[in-house]
């Protein structure tokens, strides 16, 4: 009996030995690999790379990984097809996981290798499946580029992917190949608007907007239905960034019916529309069409709201927050401060279990900023006691960062809420001392890190409070 394989692609253990193909299949993720010597080698570094990293062990790790693509190489200078191909969705699965994980650097490390092995496979075989797979791996380096914001450097890699597709398609002619091209021109697209070069960025789109229409109406599936509301959503945002809202508004629209008009009800397809519904928004809010606005931000909640209840991902639990978030700002833009309390406080109550759930620093810092707002909002409403409560919150967190290395706008918050629960009158002398104290400490630490003169007011402000609670405090004894 074969003894079994880890799977290099997701590291699973759950491998099956196929007799008389002498290949393993993973039960896991499906990857298909061989079982040479030198295949093994490779497999065996992965894992003991893995295994170093799990004990916490950096070092030992890039010993294995280093050693892991050496193997690599070593099989690259062969022929044998089944071992290189192993080798090359090997080196993509590794790439995408370490992509979710935003290990950039290290994506790319492996997903160069896997598209030296694509190479090497079309080298040998020359095949229409083999072009595909040299397109798809310039794809997966473009990707780690965009998620570096190595611009430049991902518009070269969706170039060579569009090149190849494009080639790929006039041989063919096949949907599948005229999909992948629709592909490429949006993130080009994509691409180009982040680059500001909005000329570029429209001729992407509209070719983009071409395929999708000529498979939505060779095929009329549901996903060339989708393929066109995403393009017009993206000629939407393109509008938007040339202050064109009209024109923004009008693709929206269009996008909205299309998605609407899908059969069931799928999360990903929710997501659009709700994302759809805050841009619509955001724009009315720039024209201060605050009832629209207001409008367009609850359709938007209700989804977002929904969806974090049905699929109880962290995406859409933050969808959820930011959509609270943004309706509570345009109640509060429109005077009704009630209304915009009720909202920061949902919302803020919302970041809590996200952050909870994360454990990340940016959705703990979300957390103390909508508490923040929430106390705010209780002030305007001259609700003292509340917004006591919840700027206690607040202080609970931006406190923390004063024993560790606040930054200038940690500091600041810091300096803000301490300032604010110093000043409530529902807050006690011993409590209010506390707050000053705090305060001071992280204007002091401000006025060390730099000489700008609204820091020294500050620590002004709080000697002067401190001052003035002492002498009290002394009067009263």
């Amino acid at each position: 009996m074969q003894e079994a394989l880890l799977c290099p692609g997701c590291g699973g253990s759950n491998s099956s030995f196929i007799e008389g193909k002498n290949i393993w299949v993973c039960g896991d993720c499906g990857l298909q690999f061989g079982a040479t010597e030198e295949l093994r080698e490779f497999l065996r570094q992965i894992a003991q790379g893995d295994e170093a990293i799990n004990a916490n062990d950096p070092k030992r790790a890039a010993r294995c990984y280093a050693a892991a693509h050496a193997a690599g190489d070593a099989l690259l200078a062969g022929e044998d097809v089944d071992d290189i191909r192993t080798l090359a969705e090997a080196c993509a699965k590794i790439g995408e996981r370490l992509l979710l994980q935003n290990n950039c650097p290290e994506a790319k490390v492996w997903q160069t290798q896997a598209l030296a092995a694509d190479h090497r496979l079309y080298e040998l075989l020359g095949g229409a499946g083999e072009l595909r797979q040299l397109a798809a791996g310039h794809s997966r380096l473009a990707n780690i580029a965009a998620a570096s914001d190595a611009l430049e450097e991902a518009q070269a890699e969706y170039e060579a992917a569009r090149f190849l597709r494009e080639k790929i398609y006039g041989e063919s002619g096949a949907d599948l190949d005229r999909r992948e091209l629709f592909v490429s021109y949006i993130c080009l697209g994509n691409i180009a608007r982040a680059r500001k070069d909005t000329a570029a960025a429209r001729e992407q789109y509209g070719k983009a907007l071409a395929a999708a229409e000529a498979l939505a109406a060779k095929r009329g599936l549901p996903e060339d239905q989708h393929d066109l509301a995403f393009v017009h959503t993206s000629m939407g945002d393109l509008a938007a960034d040339e202050k064109n809202a009209a024109a923004a508004r009008a693709e929206y629209e269009t996008a909205l019916s299309l998605l609407t008009a899908l059969p069931g009800e799928l999360p990903e397809h929710q997501r659009e529309i709700a994302n759809i519904y805050g841009m619509l928004a955001g724009l009315a809010r720039e024209e201060e069409d605050l009832s629209a606005a207001r409008d367009a931000y609850r359709r938007s909640l209700r989804i977002w709201k929904e969806l974090a209840k049905t699929t109880g991902s962290l995406h859409d639990r933050r969808g959820h927050v930011l959509a609270c978030e943004r309706l509570a700002g345009v109640c509060k833009a429109k005077d009704m401060p009630e209304t915009a309390l009720r909202w920061f406080e949902e919302a803020a109550v919302a970041a809590g279990d996200v952050a909870e759930r994360s454990g990340r620093e940016r959705d703990r810092r979300k957390f103390a900023d909508l508490w923040d707002k929430t106390g705010d909002t209780a002030l305007q409403l001259e609700q003292y006691a509340k917004a006591q409560e919840c700027h206690s919150k607040s202080f609970t967190v931006w406190n923390s960062y004063l024993s560790g290395q606040a930054g200038e706008e940690d500091l600041n918050e810091i300096a803000t809420v301490c300032y604010k629960l110093a000043a409530n009158p529902c807050t006690v002398p011993s409590a209010a001392e506390v707050y000053i104290r705090s305060g001071m400490m992280a204007a002091e630490r401000l006025c060390a890190m730099s000489k700008k003169e609204e820091h020294a007011m500050v620590l002004f402000v709080f000697q002067k409070m401190l001052e003035k609670l002492l002498n009290r405090e002394k009067t009263e004894e």
